[in-house]
């Protein structure tokens, strides 16, 4: 029994290193692997190549007269299960996303397998270019086999080339910084960590604060600058240069310098923008704390209803807590009710802010009805028409947020844009949303009950028409401010009020015609 085992042990020893036998790849050429993968700085890829010279076995293992303890072992196959003879195959290397001599060497030649050969390797040169680019694939295929050989199946292998440069991460290395006078500019230093591969753009642009810049530094703060750096491969740092105005107010006044657009694979760290302080003390420390925080304190129910139960007061410009005032106090009382209302809502960090958003909108709906039936009742009580209260006290009701929030975002943004925007936006919200929406359910709501829906339009025709009439000036005035001033908000004084009393005097116009027509005065 012990020289069977032997003999069968010693037979499948003998070509164990072959691949396995494969009726459809016999005396063919393969890839051991369709596809590759090889990091960009690793230099080389070896890719193996197989010849299937295996045939399937005939080999029997027969027992006979197993009673009598008699074990004969037959083996009809031999050498003859192998596939003999030099054969030989081409290979070569073909683009695809990545591209030869940029991503890798062009590759070609051919291989030689002898008798007992079965397996050899192509070695193929990575290109690492330092530079950090998305990953990319090319292709080696073979050919042209010659001898007892042909072609099986993966006879083409694809390799992707996985990038690992690091181009690093960007930010200002201090938080605030402080202008020098005497030399009239300001320098601020960009750094570069976490990796230092390949060439990397980030582009920096200023924001006003106190302090206000313009592309002429005469009568301003600074001279507004954007632009791009431009990191080389290993370079940590650069600086930003910003022109200050060295005649300015001894007063201390800031502005903001930021990051942004960084090329591929990089990123922008913790500090994106830092401060930049003209003039003063050195207290800019002190504004820049709130960049340097890395959260902002999660703010609990308990936290809301203790600020909506707290006078507040305001921050003068070192950044110190000024006592309330009287108006604080009768403002504080007159909104004391909508401030315990509001701060029902969820915190903003509470299931990332989404609850706070939904019961907003919800809340603001809400409001809005209060202050539409409040403003009908009045308009009931004093004898006011329903058509002029509506245009006055529930207009104004529902108007004065967006006022205040485009007045807002006037005085804090760069351009118009934000200010005019959410005024177009909140009329076509009311306009196509709050007209239409009530409109088709009240349509639909007849159509089912088999009923018609009448609605008198007694003044809406002459209404509409002032209406289009006074918005289409509004945009001619825009319009020539942009030609005479060059802005649609701000210019000299003395326009800037003219411009300002127009408009209010097409509103009150607009008032005066839509009642004087509900009053069938004319």
């Amino acid at each position: 029994m012990a020289a069977l085992v032997d003999k069968v042990r010693a037979m499948q020893n003998a070509n164990a290193d072959l691949p396995p036998a494969n009726d459809d790849l016999c005396g063919k050429f393969t890839f051991a692997s369709p596809s590759y993968s090889v990091f960009e700085s690793a230099g080389t890829l070896d890719i193996d190549v197989l010849f299937h010279r295996r045939k399937p076995s005939k080999s029997k293992l027969r027992v006979s007269d197993v009673q009598n303890g008699n074990l004969d072992l037959v083996d009809d196959g031999g050498e003859e299960d192998l596939i003999t003879g030099v054969v030989t195959v081409d290979f070569e290397t073909r683009d695809g996303s990545a591209k030869r001599d940029t991503e890798y060497k062009f590759t070609q030649g051919k291989l030689v397998f002898k008798d007992t050969e079965w397996k050899k390797s192509i070695s193929i040169p990575i290109v690492n270019d330092n530079q950090y680019e998305s990953d990319m694939d090319f292709y080696v295929i073979l050919k042209n086999a010659t001898g007892d050989s042909g072609l099986g199946d993966p006879s083409v292998c694809r390799v992707t080339i996985i990038d690992d440069d690091e181009p690093g991460e960007f930010s200002f290395e201090d938080a605030s910084y402080h202008a020098d006078l005497t030399k009239g500019c300001l320098v601020a230093k960009v750094v570069r960590s976490k990796g230092s591969d390949g060439i990397v753009t980030i582009q920096y642009t200023t924001i006003d604060g106190s302090g206000k810049g313009s592309d002429s530094i005469e009568d301003f703060d600074y001279k507004s600058t954007s632009g791009t750096l431009c990191f080389k491969h290993g370079e940590m740092s650069q600086q930003i240069v910003v022109d200050i105005n060295k005649n300015s107010s001894k007063k201390l006044k800031n502005f903001v310098i930021t990051l942004r657009n960084p090329s591929l694979g990089a990123k922008i760290g913790d500090h994106s923008a830092c401060v930049a302080t003209i003039g003063g003390d050195f207290v800019q420390d002190r504004i820049a704390n709130i960049l340097e925080d890395d959260e902002e304190e999660d703010e609990t129910y308990g936290d809301q209803f203790r600020n909506a139960m707290t006078v507040g007061g305001d921050k003068d410009e070192d950044g110190n807590d000024i006592p309330p005032s009287n108006l604080d106090y009768v403002l504080h009382f007159l909104t004391f009710l909508w401030k315990i209302v509001f701060a029902f809502i969820p915190p903003k960090k509470t299931l990332s802010g989404y609850p706070a958003f939904v019961l907003s909108l919800a809340f603001i709906a809400g409001c809005t009805a209060v202050v539409e039936q409040l403003g009908h009742l009045l308009g009931c009580v004093v004898g006011l028409k329903t058509s002029v209260s509506g245009i006055t006290i529930v207009a104004l009701g529902t108007s004065l947020p967006d006022t205040f929030a485009s007045r807002t975002a006037a005085v804090q943004d760069q351009y118009a844009d934000a200010s005019i925007g959410n005024i177009t936006g909140s009329n076509s919200v009311n306009v196509f949303l709050g007209l239409g929406l009530p409109w088709v359910i009240n349509v639909m709501y007849k159509y089912f009950k088999n009923k018609k829906l009448y609605v008198a339009t007694n003044n809406l025709d002459l209404s509409v028409t002032v209406f289009t009439s006074a918005g289409a000036v509004c945009i001619i005035l825009l319009i020539l401010r942009r030609k005479i001033v060059g802005g649609e908000l701000g210019g000299p004084r003395v326009f800037k009020w003219f411009c300002a009393v127009f408009l209010v005097f097409l509103w009150i116009s607009y008032v005066i015609i839509c009642s004087l027509r509900a009053y069938s005065i004319f």
